[in-house]
């Protein structure tokens, strides 16, 4: 069990979100928690795969990409599947 307290607009925003999805709060914030905590896991698995990366290329000279080489990357990649 896990309380916390909201503001009141919050509460309000929540309250509409849960109508509109034919839901109870709860569900809704259990939902929002999911996938908060699994999206900032993925931040943080990536985060120490890039310092592992730097880490093991540092006396190769290796490059760090930027967001928009690793955009082309991933775009490459869907064209090719």
């Amino acid at each position: 069990m896990l309380n916390i307290d909201i503001s009141k607009d919050l509460e309000g925003r929540l309250h509409k979100m849960a109508q509109k999805m034919h839901k109870d709060e709860s569900y809704v914030v259990k939902k929002a928690i999911r996938t908060f905590v699994a999206d900032m896991e993925d931040y943080y698995l990536g985060l120490m795969a890039l310092k592992e990366h730097k880490r093991s290329k540092k006396s190769e000279g290796s490059t760090i990409w930027t967001l928009e080489d690793l955009d082309r990357e991933i775009a490459a990649l869907d064209v090719e599947n």
